[in-house]
């Protein structure tokens, strides 16, 4: 199988509680809020000729380095194959993260493969919803300002 990327625009998909922004007056941006809970939430169809998600990124621009609290969610369904089940992953939960950068540096976080790795088996068509959220009342999120993401990248094989 050969290596495919897809890129997840900061537009698509839903959001609960995040806005938008502009960075540099040409990327777009979702925000998160500090002090609440936010998600950005985007599905993607498997891509022809892969069948397994090598890796999950999420690209950000920092504003100050501190650490953010943020859980990685992923879900499963074969939309040829209706009532059947919805495989859920959200055991990349609570993840305490440290941002290293600030001065609108741009960087990426790595989701653990825990994030998605009980999905089952995925067939090219297969739609894969992808959620990111910011714990940003927890205790353990240092990071006082807007946190701000450009995208996500996701790799197949």
């Amino acid at each position: 199988n050969a290596a495919k990327t897809v890129w997840m625009d900061p537009g698509c998909g839903s959001f609960d509680g995040s806005t938008s922004t502009q960075i540099e007056a040409v990327f777009p941006a979702r925000v998160f809020t500090d002090g609440a809970a936010i998600g950005w939430f985007c599905s993607v169809r498997v891509p022809t000729g892969t069948t397994a998600i090598s890796k999950w990124q999420v690209i950000y621009v920092a504003e100050v380095a501190a650490n953010i609290v943020n859980d990685f969610w992923t879900g499963h369904i074969n939309p040829n194959a209706l009532g059947g089940d919805i495989a859920t992953d959200i055991s990349d939960s609570t993840i305490v993260r440290a941002i290293t950068l600030s001065n609108s540096s741009s960087s990426i976080i790595v989701a653990s493969s825990t994030a998605y790795d009980a999905l089952g088996t995925l067939t090219p068509g297969d739609v894969i919803s992808f959620g990111f959220i910011r714990r940003g009342a927890d205790a353990s999120d240092t990071y006082n300002a807007n946190f701000k993401v450009i995208g996500g990248q996701i790799s197949w094989q």
